[in-house]
């Protein structure tokens, strides 16, 4: 496995910073593939986009990872016990880990090209899911597809809510609360639209809506004119092996956290105590000079099971030993010539 390095002002973190968003990378399917059912997610999404990862050809991207070290233990029978017991565990009201209400096997089944899932800051603090899956070469079992999950919404209670021409929407109530439990949250909203090549879900009419009119040719604020963006991803996909299925991801983690905690719901009961707001105590202390982690994953290169390179973009805000401003000074990005893993 590749190890951690160092390089300007962007570090690249163990493992562990990227593990997270594996098991999504494989659960769904770097640009578009000829023939792509649409523009590169990166060119669709907006600029306000503040988690993204995606994958292209998952087909060959899964069939390394099963001929993996960690793809074969996961495959191993003595595993389903755990599996089972995940299943047991689920909170989503449709039965499925991806929060869309379609499961990653679904997924497969119709997925021909990228496939990518995203965090949209689509109104000031409010984020909205995105699940966008190229079905190029697919498409005849996308509407059998979208008539599974749609009747396993309805068979759990949910109801059609208005939503755009050619926009499915629907409102899902939230399971009822065990003898013990808290009260059940709130409902939830999802909808779906399907065009040749292209099915897209979201956590509301608003974000399809939003994003339909840029499948084609992408839009001129997206997530790929973020200097941040541009910047991780030239480098990380330097990293990689030409030729190889890649996972790549993104994410703003100051602006994702400050809109995660935006949306929360306000307390029942008030403390008198103003809550810490640590967003805005790290943007205080210097750590807004953090702006984009980012990376990518791939297996089977060799005698190298699974590597993964993650850079954190960091420009420095002066020249000398200070680059930072505050508590931020902690930081230290030595410049090294390469980012080969070292020889142990």
């Amino acid at each position: 496995m590749a190890g951690s390095r160092r390089i300007g002002g962007e570090r690249h973190w163990p493992l562990a910073a990227a593990t997270g968003l594996v098991a999504s990378l494989l659960a769904i399917t770097s640009g578009a593939a000829p023939g792509a059912g649409f523009a590169p997610s990166e060119r669709i999404l907006p600029a306000t986009t503040r988690a993204w990862a995606s994958a292209s050809d998952a087909p060959a991207l899964r069939a390394r990872f099963e001929r993996s070290a960690l793809g074969r233990l996961l495959d191993e029978p003595l595993m389903q016990p755990f599996y089972d017991s995940l299943e047991e565990k689920r909170s989503s009201v449709a039965g499925d880990r991806l929060g869309f209400g379609i499961t990653a096997a679904e997924l497969s089944s119709v997925s021909g090209g990228e496939t990518a899932v995203a965090a949209v800051e689509r109104e000031p603090g409010k984020i909205d899911g995105a699940l966008l899956v190229d079905t190029t070469g697919h498409d005849d079992a996308v509407a059998p597809l979208m008539e599974t999950v749609i009747s396993r919404l309805e068979g759990k209670g949910a109801k059609p809510i208005a939503a755009p021409e050619g926009i499915r929407a629907f409102e899902v109530p939230p399971p009822a609360a065990k003898e013990g439990e808290a009260e059940p949250g709130k409902p939830r909203r999802l909808a779906f639209a399907t065009v040749p090549g292209a099915l897209l879900a979201g956590t509301g009419p608003e974000i399809v809506a939003a994003l339909l009119p840029a499948l084609g040719d992408g839009r001129d604020d997206s997530l790929a004119s973020l200097e941040a963006f541009r910047a991780i991803m030239e480098k990380v996909g330097a990293t990689a092996p030409e030729g190889v299925p890649c996972g790549r991801w993104f994410v703003d983690p100051l602006a994702y956290a400050d809109a995660q905690l935006q949306s929360r719901p306000a307390p029942k009961k008030p403390s008198k105590r103003k809550p810490t707001n640590y967003v805005e105590m790290a943007r205080r202390n210097g750590f807004d000079c953090i702006r984009g982690v980012g990376g990518i994953v791939f297996f089977g290169e060799g005698k190298v099971d699974l590597r993964h390179t993650t850079l954190v973009y960091a420009p420095a805000t002066a020249k000398g030993p200070d680059r930072y401003e505050k508590a931020a000074r902690i930081l230290e990005f030595p410049n090294v010539p390469a980012i080969t893993p070292p020889s142990w």
